[in-house]
């Protein structure tokens, strides 16, 4: 390890004279090209950190935060090496392949765990703090392998303070860009929506301001190996390299995120359509609970004031039949004396020659019903069944209701029937369900009085 080390890092208390020294000059396109970069770098990886924690699958946020710290650790790759590009010398340099590959790792690593940590449902200082910390620490083992990468006539050499102020700078603005996430949103609570875009300002800033404070460390001493040169990348080859890479790495990302984002927009998309259905439903099942009774009621109330059966029939189909949609209804009432079910009221119905007003048990559909003592509902009448009559025309009805009026010890003293010209719908058939029950207490009270 002391090999390594005393190979690629060399460090000094001392300057050597400028006679000795190759002085290099910075590109200003090239240079906030390269911060640019780290900025933008940061706000995807913590752009896809914050869309990670509002996915509920722990899985599937473990994997947004690994791609989040892998465009992260890249971007940073990228910015070393474009700002390196910025950066010329007045010798010839290229660029180790191996040891610029393995450059990469150190903050790639770095850039996960930060990811991992922030995200976090409780964070305090000492979590900041390490993290801080293993991320300043992996940018910088990545900017001086990256350092290493370089092949020059000249040895690379450190200043020894100022090689320590690049790995503070990194920590520190680390540390804060870590914090500005979530705790500047506590202090200044109207920044919040900027808070991303100052965090990866700030994080950028971290990057970009350990890189060239180590640069402001290094010392290029005249003296080197040609051949070593020859051996390296070019540096123009290895930025397009870099940069095709780093693009395809974030681009990658970025699509992994945003079908994801789809995907989980559709889920909540039909989990929403599906609740609000259901809230539908609910409702709708409300509204009608409330009608069912209160036309119940509205019907018991019209009935209840009368004193003979007939005017009790009357009353009831005059009330009911248009709460249940029909455009006719009959009420036949138990002709106790003669036996069968004669008509005692109606609604809109048009008494026809040759059509019987009596039926006994068991025959036609009103005698159908008392016998099976249940409701009997027919469809696609024929044209010559009855005719509906209003002012205009008369056209004959789709649909019929019978209904038998049961008392509670089985007796059906009557029974009803409606006519539509449509199917008579589910909310009315339940109302007349409701209010069967209750029309033959009614009726049953009235007998009593009428035999009374």
């Amino acid at each position: 390890m002391n090999a390594i080390i005393d190979k690629y890092l060399h460090l000094m208390t001392t300057p050597p004279a400028d006679s000795l020294l190759y002085l290099g000059s910075y590109s200003p396109g090239l240079v906030f090209l390269s911060v640019g970069i780290a900025v933008f770098a940061a706000y995807t990886a913590l752009l896809v950190a914050d869309f990670a924690e509002r996915s509920e699958n722990l899985q599937t946020r473990q994997m947004l935060l690994t791609l989040g710290g892998l465009a992260l650790g890249a971007g940073i790759w990228a910015m070393h090496f474009v700002g390196m590009l910025g950066f010329a010398l007045p010798c010839g340099v290229s660029y180790d392949p191996w040891v610029t590959g393995f450059s990469m790792i150190p903050g790639v690593l770095a850039s996960i765990f930060s990811l991992h940590l922030i995200s976090q449902r409780q964070m305090d200082w000492k979590r900041l703090v390490i993290g801080g910390t293993l991320f300043g620490a992996g940018v910088g083992v990545m900017h001086y392998a990256g350092m290493a990468a370089m092949r020059m006539e000249a040895l690379l050499r450190y200043n020894a303070w100022q090689f320590l102020l690049s790995i503070v700078v990194a920590v520190v603005l680390a540390i804060v860009a870590l914090w500005i996430r979530t705790g500047i949103v506590k202090m200044f609570p109207r920044i919040g929506q900027f808070a991303l875009l100052v965090s990866a300002i700030v994080m950028g800033g971290a990057v970009s301001g350990m890189h060239y404070t180590a640069m402001s460390a290094a010392y290029f001493v005249r003296e080197g190996d040609t051949q070593a040169i020859q051996a390296g990348f070019d540096p123009l080859m290895l930025a397009i390299v870099i940069a095709g890479v780093t693009g395809l790495l974030i681009g990658i990302v970025l699509i992994y995120v945003f079908r994801h984002f789809l995907l989980e927009m559709e889920q909540v998309n039909a989990q929403s359509k599906a609740a609000l259905a259901q809230l539908e439903s609910l409702v709708q099942e409300q509204t009608d609970s409330v009608w069912i009774k209160s036309s119940s009621a509205q019907v018991i109330a019209a009935v209840q004031r009368q004193e003979s059966i007939a005017d009790f029939a009357r009353q009831l189909m005059l009330a009911l039949t248009p709460l249940l949609g029909a455009q006719v209804g009959v009420f036949y009432y138990l002709d106790r004396t003669n036996g069968g079910y004669r008509l005692m009221g109606s609604f809109g119905y048009k008494q026809r020659k040759g059509v019987r007003q009596h039926f006994h048990l068991g025959e036609g559909l009103i005698g159908q019903c008392a016998l099976e003592r249940t409701a009997i509902k027919v469809d696609n009448l024929p044209d010559d069944y009855l005719s509906i009559v209003s002012g205009m025309g008369e056209a004959p009805p789709r649909f019929t209701l019978a209904a038998p009026v049961m008392m509670p010890g089985g007796d059906i003293p009557a029974v009803i029937e409606v006519a539509s010209l449509s199917a008579i719908g589910a909310k009315e058939q339940a109302l007349l369900q409701e209010i069967l029950p209750l029309l033959a207490l009614n009726l049953d009270i009235l007998e009593r009085n009428y035999a009374n």
